[in-house]
């Protein structure tokens, strides 16, 4: 977590509520900043989404992929100054992230570089205190407190340098006057509007398209090369993506947290995908699986979990693969959108 937010933040939050407007402090995010006069040129050539949108005020959603199209890392995108354009990451991918961009950077007149930037979601109306321009979904504004990224019109975030005196003196009282939620409201929200995000355990694994990145706005087939272009393009244009993330509930309630990268296996026991994202819902879990197969009319797909050992003979060998794995069923959940 970014140690700003130590001295910010109250001692509980609301974490076990689902609904109610409020604010999420966004502690398991990193924003990198590429800073300098080549800093959207060059992200036009590494990235999979159109940076050029961002001159027009459109934060956009992306991947940086290695040379065969796999994803190292996805990122919410938008300007946090003219010449300063940030990235809110993972924090489990920062640091690789920043590093596989450094390693083109070099002739760019441009810096990368882990910023200690601050990123609050907002459920609920943006205050005029922090904004009073009228954003449509998608649209991002730069004000004195931060910048200001509208998801809906009920759904925002704001990003605000520790440096900035005005930005942090407007999260103070909003922090102190609102409800504040835990981070995993944050990521019932994204899964509830199918934006699965590149973590630690998914990174170098997919296609931008096995995250449905081409259904969301993630990729631009028309702005021309960037690394991976080439094969992504293919996969386009020549045939679908063999996987696709989809919304997914479970109601039992595992013996062991589920991770992301965790298996999901069909009904004959074989390894299909994998988690994307988890979060608990109202009824237990919500989750984004990656899956090579699914059918949502006669769905057959299942978690794989371990179970607690119960032996009580203090020598019995108690490690993950000595203990029974117990498969848990998914259900469907509908997406705000198709997949073909």
């Amino acid at each position: 977590m970014n140690s700003a937010w130590t001295s910010l933040l109250p001692p509980t939050t609301v974490a076990a509520s689902h609904t109610g407007d409020g604010l999420i402090p966004l502690t398991e995010h990193t924003i990198i900043t590429i800073t300098g006069p080549d800093a959207i040129k060059f992200l036009q050539g590494q990235c999979t989404c159109d940076v050029t949108q961002l001159t027009q005020g459109y934060w956009r959603l992306g991947a940086h992929c290695n040379v065969n199209g796999r994803m190292l890392s996805s990122f919410t995108m938008a300007l946090l100054a003219d010449d300063c354009v940030g990235l809110r990451v993972h924090s489990s991918i920062a640091k690789s992230t920043a590093q596989a961009l450094q390693r083109y950077i070099v002739f760019s007149k441009a810096q990368c570089e882990i910023s200690q930037a601050l990123a609050l979601g907002i459920v609920g109306a943006i205050p005029e205190s922090i904004s009073s321009n009228k954003l449509e979904g998608g649209q991002f504004s730069i004000t004195p407190a931060g910048t200001v990224l509208q998801h809906s019109n009920n759904l925002g975030e704001l990003w605000v340098s520790t440096h900035c005196a005005l930005g942090l003196d407007n999260i103070k009282p909003l922090l102190a006057q609102n409800p504040i939620y835990a981070a995993s409201r944050w990521q019932l929200l994204m899964i509830e509007q199918g934006r699965a995000e590149v973590q630690q355990a998914t990174s170098d694994a997919h296609l931008p398209q096995a995250f449905n990145f081409d259904l969301i706005g993630g990729i631009n087939f028309k702005k021309g090369c960037y690394t991976g272009q080439e094969i992504i393009a293919r996969v386009h244009y020549k045939g679908q993506s063999k996987q696709r993330v989809h919304a997914l509930q479970l109601d039992e309630q595992p013996c062991e947290p589920i991770s992301v990268g965790q298996r999901i296996i069909n009904a004959e026991g074989k390894a299909v995908g994998e988690v994307a994202a988890i979060a608990s819902n109202a009824t237990g879990y919500a989750l984004l699986a990656c899956t090579k197969a699914f059918d949502a009319e006669a769905p057959s797909l299942f978690v794989a979990g371990i179970v607690t050992n119960t032996a009580t003979d203090q020598d019995a060998d108690n490690s993950p693969a000595n203990r029974p794995v117990h498969t848990m069923p998914l259900q469907p959940l509908p997406l705000p959108y198709a997949i073909p």
